[in-house]
């Protein structure tokens, strides 16, 4: 009896204090991680950190794929974050290579720090996919899918966010919105819609001071709007050092100081073997080397400056395609995208894309969203078409889709969808779509009484000849304004009468099923 006391009170011993939410199952130590096997489990470790138990030596794991997109972390302010302006994790959280899909933060009042975890200290995030999050905050900085801030010697590994947008104000990314004080960011990617509000945005991370991002890649749409657009990252400052890592972003703007590796670099940061694809993207920096599409899928370009293909390795090459990461399944899209536009013509819209190689490509549907909100959920986007895929191919291939519904400032986005049912989804493009006029129509001329030009205004409700004339009193043709084939649409044109005696004029607008005139005075 006295044995089995001792044995006992030993068990108790090895739980890790200060942890007082139940999960599905483990001790929280290395042998016996708890389990994070539900949204319920996850939700109980975001209360646990934000109510101020520690998490330091503690390990977790998860053990299934999570879907957020269930109440109430799919509407509102959506998910609490784990930690926040004082709290952070600290332990150690494997993702044991599983999804978190639909992250949704809509987040406008807490303290800097908003993604997937807030921020932590001195722990490790690893082997974690988020797919296809909504972050947004305005107002808020260190803003990103995973991570808002990585500290004290973090550790963030082979994770990725895929597809999806992230908005903040500064340091804004997808992997890590900042990385500072000795933490490291390795074998990571990105893709998806990045947006700063002000400055400091980049696929992987937004701002990073003294820290070590190493192996990774991005295919982000990165914006800022004053300054430090990166492809990977933002700023670089401090002794962060910047290596081996690619950028093949389509888009990176801003103002000032954008690159498709880094968008500004301080003096003591260093960027070692980083390429960027400058053939659908120019940098205006000197952050890394700009290198052709064709030499971005050739491995010699990056063994030559000692990317790891064989020894561990880190990286691998397949078909005609980018470098991925190796130990990442995910970091293998089944289609490598290259261009993705809409252009416009009437209330027509038209959408162009282009593969460079397909792997097991069902197809694409054609979401759109008429709304001027940044953001990927759902309820947001709608299924308008979809175009078949070409399977597997190392041949580049072009599509095409027709919108004749749209009408005003109109989004759309692609959901690439595998044969496995697996997908992804492109960057987002948005037109403006003049709503056809319902029926035809001319307006009085603008001004009147004019002297000596005015202009002319009518609505075309069909395709079709139109013809615009001016004739005197006595019905003599004076001048031909219009005189051929039109676009249904509402349209203008100016009538210059200086070479003409003031008087009463009549304007006529004719088509095959419409005729109407108009009286207009020229004093001069």
């Amino acid at each position: 009896m006295k044995n089995l006391v001792i044995v006992v009170f030993a068990f108790v011993l090895c739980v890790p204090s200060g942890i007082m939410a139940q999960y599905s199952g483990g001790s929280g130590t290395l042998g016996l991680p708890y389990r994070i096997s539900s949204v319920t489990d996850l939700a109980a470790l975001a209360t646990a950190v934000n109510s101020g138990a520690t998490q330091s030596g503690i390990y977790f794991q998860q053990t299934a794929d999570l879907d957020l997109n269930v109440s109430p972390y799919n509407s509102g302010s959506g998910w609490p974050c784990i930690g926040n302006g004082s709290t952070s994790f600290s332990g150690v959280y494997d993702g044991n290579n599983k999804k978190i899909s639909n992250l949704y933060i809509s987040n406008e009042t807490s303290t800097s720090g908003i993604g997937l975890f807030a921020g932590y200290l001195g722990g490790t995030i690893k082997n974690l996919g988020i797919i296809n999050p909504s972050v947004r905050s305005t107002t808020q900085n260190a803003v990103a899918a995973l991570t808002g801030w990585a500290l004290s010697g973090a550790l963030v590994q082979n994770c990725y966010v895929s597809g999806g947008s992230v908005q903040g104000y500064d340091y804004t990314a997808a992997v890590c919105g900042n990385a500072s004080a000795s933490s490291q960011i390795t074998q990571c990617y990105a893709s998806g819609v990045i947006i700063s509000g002000h400055s400091m945005v980049g696929g992987i991370a937004g701002y990073s001071f003294n820290a070590n991002i190493n192996n990774c890649y991005s295919s982000c749409s990165v914006s800022a709007v004053t300054q430090g657009a990166g492809g990977v990252v933002g700023s670089l400052q401090g002794t962060t050092t910047l290596t081996n890592c690619y950028g093949s972003c389509s888009t990176v703007t801003s103002q000032a100081s954008y690159g498709g590796v880094a968008g500004e670099k301080g003096g003591g940061a260093t960027i070692t073997a980083c390429f960027y694809d400058n053939t659908i993207y120019t940098t205006n920096n000197n952050c890394g080397t700009g290198k052709s599409t064709l030499l971005m899928k050739t491995q010699s370009t990056f063994t030559s400056v000692s990317w790891d293909f064989t020894t561990t390795p880190i990286w691998e090459m397949v078909g005609t395609s980018y470098p991925r990461l190796k130990a990442n399944a995910e970091s293998a899209l089944p289609v490598e995208l290259i261009s993705f536009s809409a252009i416009t013509n009437a209330s027509v819209a038209t959408l162009h894309w282009n593969t460079a190689t397909e792997v097991n490509n069902y197809g694409f549907e054609i979401e759109r969203k008429q709304s001027s909100l940044v953001s990927a959920r759902d309820e947001d986007w709608s299924k308008i078409g979809f175009v078949e895929g070409n399977g597997t191919t190392n041949a580049p291939k072009s599509y095409s889709f027709v919108d004749n519904s749209a009408s005003g400032k109109t989004s759309y986005r692609l959901k690439q969808i595998d044969r496995d049912g697996k997908f992804e989804y492109s960057q987002t493009v948005e037109v403006n779509v003049a709503s056809a006029p319902k029926e035809f129509a001319l307006l009085q001329n603008h001004p009147n009484p004019f002297n000596p030009s005015t202009s002319i205004q009518y609505q075309i409700a069909a395709p079709g000849h139109v013809s615009l004339k001016v004739y005197d009193m006595v019905g003599r043709e004076v001048a031909t304004l219009v005189n051929g084939m039109q676009d249904a649409g509402v349209k203008n044109v100016q009538f210059d009468a200086s070479h003409m005696p003031s008087g009463i004029y009549f304007y006529t607008l004719q088509t095959s099923s419409f005729t109407t005139t108009k009286k207009m005075s020229l004093i001069k």
